[in-house]
Formats: C-alpha cells, sequence, structure tokens
C-alpha cells in the first residue's frame, strides 16, 4: 500500500528489503528487491530478484546483481574490455537457453551490452560471430559485434532492444503488430534474394544445408521427445503415420535454396524502435525459402489467426514475386516440417533447462498442426495423430 501511495506500480507479489530505494513510475511483478536494489522512473521489474540498480528504461526479467557480487570469469573478462569498474556495473542474468548458450545483460548507466558465453562443443555456436559480421556487411539487420574473444568462448555484442516481437504481439493486437510482420516478410525476402546471393559469392561458412537427412533429424526429435518420452507411446502406435511425412521431406529437398535464419520466429525478432532486429542466427544454413516464413508464420508463441497469416502469406507472395498458388503449397510443407521439429524441440527442451517453461507452447504448435493438415491429401493417418496428441495434451491440462 505504501508503494501505491509513492506511485510505485505493484502487482502480483513483492517483497522490498527497508534499504532499496524504489522510484515512483517503476513496475513491480512478482518482485524481490534486496539491500542494493534501485530504481528510477520508467523502470520495471517482473518476477526477478533484484540487488543492483535497474537501469534507466529497462525491464529486469529474472536475475540483476552487482557485477562485483558476481564472481565469474567471462563478466571480469567482459568488463576489463569494457573498462567498467564492476563496482559500478551490474550483470543481468537470462534464462538457461538450449544452445549452451548463457546470456547476460552488462549494464553501467545508461550504457548496456550482451555478453554470450557459450560451449564451443555445439558447433553452430562458434558460427556465430562470423555469420552476424557477413549478415551486417550484407545489409541484414542484425546486433553488432564489439569484442570477439574465441580463446575464452565469448563475445560481447551490441544490446539492441528490451522487447521482442512476441512480447509486443502479447501485449497488443494483431492490427497493431501488422506493420512488424511486413517489416519482417520485406528483410526475410532481402534474406533470401541479396544477403543469398552475396552468401554464394563469399561462402561464409554455414551449418550443412537442409537435405534428406536433416529432415529425417527433425521427424526424429518428434519421434524420441514426444511421441514416445512425452506420449509414452509405441512405434507400432505411428509408424504409418509418419511415413506419411516422408512426402513433405520429397518436396522440400526440390524447392530452390536460399539462406535460412531456421528460427525466424516472434521470440527471436528485437524491436529497436519501429526497426527489427534479428538474433539467434547461428544455425543459419541453405535450404527452402519456405522454411522461414512457415517458422514466422506458424509461431506458437504468437499464435496468429488464419485470417491474418493468409494476408501475410499474400504480401510475401506479392513482395517476393513468386505465384501465390506456389507459395500456398510450400508453405504447408514447411509448416508440417517446422512444427513437427518444434514440438520434439519443446519436449527435449523441458528436459535440458527446466521441465514446464516449453510445455505450454506444445498444444498451440498442435492445433497449428491441425489447422495445415486437415485439408491436405496424404495426410489422413498423420491428421488423426495429431488429433490423438491434441486429446493428450488437452488431458495434462486438467490434471
Amino acid at each position: 500500500r505504501q508503494l501505491k501511495r509513492d506511485g510505485v506500480h505493484v502487482k502480483g507479489f513483492v517483497s522490498l528489503h527497508p534499504e532499496a530505494t524504489i522510484a515512483a513510475g517503476t513496475h513491480l511483478e512478482n518482485a524481490v528487491v534486496l539491500s542494493n536494489g534501485r530504481s528510477v522512473t520508467a523502470s520495471s521489474a517482473s518476477n526477478a530478484v533484484i540487488d543492483a540498480p535497474i537501469p534507466p528504461h529497462r525491464r529486469v526479467r529474472r536475475m540483476l546483481v552487482r557485477a562485483d557480487s558476481y564472481e565469474d570469469g567471462p563478466v571480469t573478462h567482459a568488463l576489463k574490455l569494457l573498462g567498467w569498474p564492476a563496482t559500478s556495473a551490474s550483470v543481468e542474468l537470462f534464462a538457461p537457453r538450449a544452445s549452451q548458450r548463457q546470456l547476460m545483460r552488462l549494464s553501467k548507466g545508461r550504457a548496456s551490452v550482451l555478453l554470450i558465453h557459450y560451449d564451443p562443443e555445439r558447433r553452430e555456436n562458434r558460427r556465430y560471430v562470423p555469420i552476424a559480421r557477413f549478415l551486417e556487411r550484407s545489409g541484414w539487420s542484425v546486433p553488432r559485434v564489439l569484442h570477439d574473444l574465441p580463446d575464452k568462448n565469448l563475445a560481447l555484442i551490441e544490446d539492441v532492444a528490451d522487447s521482442t516481437l512476441q512480447d509486443h504481439i502479447e501485449a497488443h493486437t494483431e492490427r497493431d503488430a501488422e506493420n512488424y510482420y511486413r517489416t519482417a516478410i520485406r528483410d526475410l525476402v532481402h534474406l533470401q534474394h541479396a544477403v543469398t546471393h552475396a552468401a554464394r559469392k563469399h561462402r561464409p561458412k554455414l551449418e550443412p544445408s537442409f537435405g534428406p537427412h536433416l529432415y529425417a533429424d527433425d521427424l526424429d526429435v518428434f519421434e524420441t521427445h514426444f511421441l514416445r518420452e512425452r506420449m509414452d507411446l509405441r512405434q507400432s502406435q505411428y509408424t504409418s503415420a509418419m511415413r506419411e511425412l516422408e512426402h513433405v521431406a520429397k518436396y522440400l529437398h526440390r524447392e530452390s535454396r536460399v539462406l535460412v535464419h531456421r528460427d525466424f520466429q516472434s521470440s527471436n525478432i528485437m524491436l529497436r524502435g519501429r526497426r527489427p532486429v534479428y538474433i539467434d542466427f547461428q544455425g543459419m544454413r541453405f535450404g527452402p525459402a519456405s522454411y522461414d516464413l512457415a517458422s514466422l508464420l506458424c509461431d506458437p508463441y504468437a499464435q496468429l489467426s488464419p485470417r491474418f497469416r493468409q494476408r501475410m502469406l499474400e504480401y510475401y507472395a506479392a513482395v517476393a514475386g513468386t505465384p501465390p498458388g506456389h507459395v500456398s503449397v510450400a508453405f504447408s510443407m514447411a509448416a508440417i516440417q517446422r512444427l513437427t521439429q518444434a514440438i520434439g524441440a519443446y519436449g527435449r527442451m523441458n528436459r535440458m533447462v527446466g521441465a514446464g517453461r516449453y510445455t505450454k507452447y506444445i498444444l498451440p504448435a498442435l492445433q497449428l498442426l491441425k489447422t495445415i493438415v486437415r485439408n491436405l491429401d496424404k495426410f489422413g493417418r498423420f491428421s488423426t495423430l495429431v488429433d490423438n496428441a491434441i486429446e493428450f495434451e488437452l488431458a495434462q491440462q486438467t490434471r
């Protein structure tokens, strides 16, 4: 009550140390503020523990601590590169990622950078910096690389924004987000044409191209981590249904190849003012143009309406100069491949970085998959398998 009288916006649970200082205009939601916690107007904390000054106009979502209380080699190296004393800097810790990368935001006053500390055993993590530099030279909007220390498996990159397209569409309507989606589609066409041409000329090191083995691996993730481990099905219960997806891989393999981001979804599109900036492109490779389009428009994080999705498909066809009929068929094939891979990945990531975090996206992904396959020939058994999976997930939610 006192916080609210002082002009602080409170939602949910807040625990405040007597020595903490919270300014009017701060937003706190499910937050613990310890003795070093400070805030200024227009800063916020959500589902977070705060033990350092919150940078102005920032939203802390996990944990913020003073740098001098966080004994960590990568942070020490980064602060030395930046010339920032640990006593005047803070470290914001982000949620664990399935890519074996640890992301942190280092702040000093209004200045901030992102620190990426990665596991070099995962090959694509070593490709992030070279690909980022290639994309920036080619005119694609990505964060600038500020420092690269491959011998220490860390990089410092530009801190471009605090919100994603996912955040925006969760807080607003599709109509409000439409300009962002149109810009993302134009940028996608730029990636598939001009940047692809540059890649063929300069040959940056990328992950192996989409092909039969990758399509099979994606389906194996779906079988292993969803059908078997989550639904507890025997192989005999889904073999005939999964065999129908061979048609998808054959179709996509015949498509012409362009640069594919590989994870082109709302959570990987940062919003800097009115301009999207793209992240998590370390898995970039050559593949079918329809794959990134399906990732964007069949995104379980965003859950777009069928009408909006169709309007964006028509816009893509016009911008790319591709016949709408071809775009529609290719999109459907890619959406099946993408969504099955995503559902399997959600199951796997729950086991890797904490149960429950990704589970809530399984049902929306299955419902999207059902929307795609129900009007297609040759997928009758798979459609039934998806129906059964939806029933399973609905039952899980009622427990």
